[in-house]
């Protein structure tokens, strides 16, 4: 079985194009494609996390907000400094927690890993991929779960962290193959 690690950016178009009333069909159509083409794929496993579920969930919340904050009179520039000023409802709470076992629950092939204690070893390893990599601590942390996990393929839309895992590759840092979201497609329909 083949084990992927889908971003952060990967899910959350997919809930933009599947979950949301309105469709947003700007959203980049690979990523639905994806999940819709590993959806009880025996092939493959999805690894899900913690650390994905709060990106996923501040993404949302941030979305909330700020359209709060727009209808408000303030401008997106505000946003920084005003979204303390602003909290959810409990309709809106329910709604993200919805769209978070929408993925969790609804798919079979979805592994959600529990949350497990980082050794000071494996923090000094995220710390130093976010240093000498010039990636960010989330990022970090799916690398290195993604590799810890095992999985054969990242999948991101984010070309700065391709190029960084692609150097991560090349130093045998870590094995995973980092794809965008087209080529992943493409892997899937050989």
């Amino acid at each position: 079985m083949q084990r992927v690690f889908l971003d952060t950016n990967i899910w959350i178009d997919y809930l933009w194009q599947n979950r949301a009333k309105r469709p947003d069909k700007t959203r980049n159509q690979y990523s639905s494609n994806i999940i819709s083409l590993l959806e009880g794929n025996s092939e493959y496993e999805i690894v899900f996390t913690v650390f994905l579920i709060s990106e996923i969930s501040a993404h949302l919340r941030d979305w909330y907000l700020l359209r709060k904050i727009i209808a408000d009179g303030f401008s997106y520039r505000e946003f920084a400094t005003q979204r303390k000023n602003y909290r959810l409802t409990d309709a809106e709470k329910e709604e993200i927690d919805a769209q978070i076992l929408s993925i969790s629950e609804a798919k079979d092939n979805v592994n959600t890993l529990s949350p497990e204690n980082l050794s000071s070893s494996e923090i000094e390893e995220v710390l130093r991929l976010e240093a000498e990599f010039d990636i960010g601590f989330y990022d970090a942390l799916h690398i290195h779960t993604a590799s810890k996990s095992k999985c054969n393929f990242f999948v991101t839309k984010d070309e700065a962290l391709r190029k960084a895992m692609s150097k991560l590759n090349q130093s045998k840092i870590i094995d995973v193959q980092c794809l965008p979201p087209k080529s992943f497609v493409t892997q899937l329909k050989r």
